[in-house]
């Protein structure tokens, strides 16, 4: 992939990833080599904006592009299914651990961590991935950084695809109509900025994971051998060394 201007001026480029030898990250974490699957498709770290983030990418680069948006406590590996038949219809496809997540780059709470840096980092990596736009899929929160990209930079998003993502708009009447229903959004938000948080406890994690898994999937899916590996995955992404904050 070759390097290009991202959206803030400043140079970007993208490399192949290193894999990390560490078991354990800072504050006892796990490693981000935890959630380096092998499988068809190339890990990469595209540096834009200031931070390193994480690409697993399929296909042509000469392919349109289309890029995977994962939710507020997952990561690139959510579409790791689906990579290469997207590559084989055609498609440059790359699925994002976003700043704070995964792979990529944690800055600290609050810096950087918001909606409008997240639409910047999409729309800067369509560009360091050497395309003028793409197709954007979003999941839950990444939907919303998808409609807010679509949004702010029409001219870079040629299709949009919201998977349980409520438009931004609908979503603040929604909050504003009921705020009780929204108070866990909201007790997480502020639990994530609390001084010395860096990673949850693993039963927690499991617990959260499990709720999540168990609302937004189909019944015939729980309790199989694939519901187990994508939970276990979740969990250790969220124990990743000071991945909490992000989600």
């Amino acid at each position: 992939m070759a390097a290009a201007r991202d959206a803030a001026g400043d140079g970007g480029s993208s490399v192949p990833a290193r894999p990390s030898a560490a078991s354990a990250g800072a504050g006892g974490g796990l490693s981000p080599s935890t959630v380096e699957l092998a499988g068809p498709f190339t890990h990469r770290f595209v540096h834009l904006r200031g931070v390193r983030l994480h690409v697993a990418a399929a296909g042509d680069a000469k392919d349109p592009l289309v890029i995977l948006l994962h939710d507020a406590f997952g990561g690139w590996f959510d579409y790791r299914d689906v990579l290469a038949p997207l590559a084989a219809a055609g498609f440059h496809v790359v699925a994002l651990d976003a700043r704070g997540y995964g792979m990529s780059d944690k800055p600290p709470a609050g810096a950087g961590l918001d909606v409008l840096t997240a639409v910047g980092d999409v729309t800067a990596l369509i560009r360091v991935l050497g395309h003028d736009d793409a197709v954007l899929v979003g999941a839950d929160s990444g939907g919303a950084v998808a409609w807010c990209a679509a949004t702010a930079h029409p001219g870079q998003v040629r299709a949009l695809v919201s998977v349980a993502a409520a438009h931004p708009v609908d979503m603040r009447r929604a909050m504003a109509a009921r705020p009780v229903r929204f108070l866990p959004a909201h007790l997480r938000a502020g639990f994530g900025r609390l001084p010395g948080v860096h990673r949850l406890p693993e039963r927690t994690a499991a617990w959260l994971q499990r709720r999540i898994l168990d609302r937004w999937t189909a019944p015939q899916f729980h309790g199989t051998a694939l519901y187990d590996a994508v939970l276990d995955l979740r969990v250790r992404a969220m124990r990743i060394a000071s991945a909490l904050p992000g989600a």
